[in-house]
C-alpha cells in the first residue's frame, strides 16, 4: 500500500507531466494560428491585381463649377496628413430597368395611390404623364407628375411659389413632419427604397422671395421644408450626388388648405448591381496634387477668399443619370463651405 507521501510525490511528477504537455501543446497552437503571420512576413503574398471587366470607364460628367475663382490650398486634416486609400476599389454598374409589358399598368397603379387618377399623357415610350387637378381629393392645386415607366424615376412639379396657402404658411409641417410626409409619399407609390439610410436625411427650412427659394432661418418664417433622403454606404463608401448637400431624391413639402402636402418632387434613385469589377486608384498624393493644380470639380463654396483650407478628404461613389456605373471620386471638403470632386480611377481606366 502506498504511503501518503508516495501518493503525494507521484501526484505531483503527474501534474507536472501534464503542465508539460498542456505547454507544448499551446506553443503547437499558438505557432499555427501565426503561421500564416509568419508567412507573410517572410514572402508576402502578390498584391490583388484589379480585374477591369468593364473596360475603360466613361468619362464622370459633373455641372458646371459654382465658382471660377483660382484657389490656394492648405491642409488642415484632423490627422494632419493625407489619408491613405486602397490601391484598388469595387466599381459597380447601375441597374438598368429593362422594359416589360406590365410598366405601364403598374406606373398607372402607382401613380394612382398617390391621387394622380387622371388618364396618362404619352410622351415617348417609356415617358408618361399624369395630372393631379384641383379641388380633388382637398388638392389646392394642379400637380403634373412625369414618370419613367421602367425606373419608377418621376419628377412632380406645381405652381406652388404662387399659391395662398404656401405664401401664408397654412398648415406648414415641421422638419420631422415634413420628412413622414415625404416618406408616406412614397410608401403610397410603394417606391420607398429599401437601401436608404433614415439617418442621413437631410431638410432645409425656405422662404419664397420673388417666386424663388431662399434659405429660412426658423419654421416661423419659413414656407418650405425640403427633405433629401440618401443611400446606405456601399462597401463602408458614401453614395454621393451632384449636390453635396442634397441627394438625387428630394422633396418639397408646403402647407395647404387641408394640410400639409408634397408640392414638389425629383426622385432618381439608382440600385448598385450584384456584381462588380476591380479597378486601380489613384493616391491620396496624387489626387491632392491634382486639386492643386486646379482639376477638381468645384461642387460648393459660399465663402470669400480665395483661400481654402482642407479640412477632410475621403473616397465616395458619385451617381447621376450621365453614365451607368457608381464611380468612384475623392471628395475635398474644407472652409466657407467647400467641397470638390476628383474622379480617382487611375487615368488609364478612365475615359478623356
Amino acid at each position: 500500500m502506498l504511503t501518503l507521501s508516495q501518493v503525494t510525490s507521484k501526484t505531483k511528477k503527474l501534474l507536472k507531466i501534464l503542465a508539460i504537455i498542456f505547454a507544448i501543446g499551446l506553443v503547437i497552437y499558438m505557432l499555427a494560428k501565426a503561421a500564416p503571420a509568419i508567412k507573410n512576413f517572410i514572402s508576402p503574398p502578390a498584391p490583388e491585381k484589379p480585374n477591369v471587366l468593364y473596360g475603360k470607364l466613361p468619362k464622370i460628367i459633373f455641372p458646371a463649377d459654382v465658382t471660377n475663382t483660382e484657389f490656394t490650398y492648405s491642409l488642415n486634416t484632423i490627422s494632419g496628413g493625407l489619408p491613405q486609400f486602397p490601391s484598388l476599389i469595387k466599381i459597380y454598374q447601375v441597374n438598368q430597368a429593362a422594359p416589360n409589358l406590365l410598366a405601364l399598368d403598374n406606373a398607372k397603379s402607382s401613380v394612382a395611390n398617390a391621387g394622380f387618377t387622371s388618364a396618362p399623357i404619352k410622351i415617348n415610350d417609356r415617358q408618361y404623364q399624369w395630372l393631379f387637378p384641383a379641388n380633388s381629393s382637398g388638392n389646392d392645386m394642379v400637380k403634373i407628375m412625369n414618370m419613367d415607366i421602367f425606373s419608377s424615376n418621376f419628377d412632380l412639379g406645381s405652381a406652388y411659389s404662387s399659391n395662398q396657402y404656401i405664401a401664408s404658411g397654412t398648415n406648414i409641417p415641421t422638419q420631422a413632419q415634413a420628412i413622414d410626409i415625404a416618406q408616406g409619399f412614397l410608401d403610397q407609390m410603394l417606391l420607398f427604397p429599401s437601401d436608404i439610410d433614415i439617418a442621413k436625411t437631410a431638410t432645409g427650412l425656405f422662404s419664397i422671395n420673388n417666386l424663388q427659394l431662399v434659405p429660412a432661418t426658423s419654421i416661423s418664417t419659413a414656407q418650405i421644408v425640403r427633405v433629401d433622403f440618401f443611400q446606405k454606404d456601399l462597401d463602408n463608401t458614401p453614395i454621393i450626388y451632384s449636390s453635396p448637400f442634397g441627394s438625387s431624391m428630394s422633396f418639397l413639402v408646403g402647407g395647404g388648405n387641408l394640410q400639409p402636402q408634397v408640392v414638389e418632387a425629383h426622385f432618381y434613385h439608382y440600385y448598385p448591381s450584384k456584381d462588380s469589377a476591380t479597378y486601380p486608384l489613384k493616391s491620396s498624393k496624387e489626387l491632392f496634387n491634382e486639386l492643386l493644380q486646379g482639376k477638381a470639380h468645384i461642387a460648393a463654396y459660399d465663402g470669400s477668399l480665395p483661400n481654402v483650407t482642407i479640412t477632410d478628404f475621403y473616397l465616395a461613389y458619385y451617381v447621376d443619370s450621365n453614365h451607368g456605373y457608381f464611380m468612384p471620386v475623392a471628395v475635398f471638403k474644407g472652409s466657407g463651405n467647400f467641397y470638390a470632386y476628383l474622379p480617382a480611377v487611375s487615368d488609364q481606366w478612365a475615359s478623356n
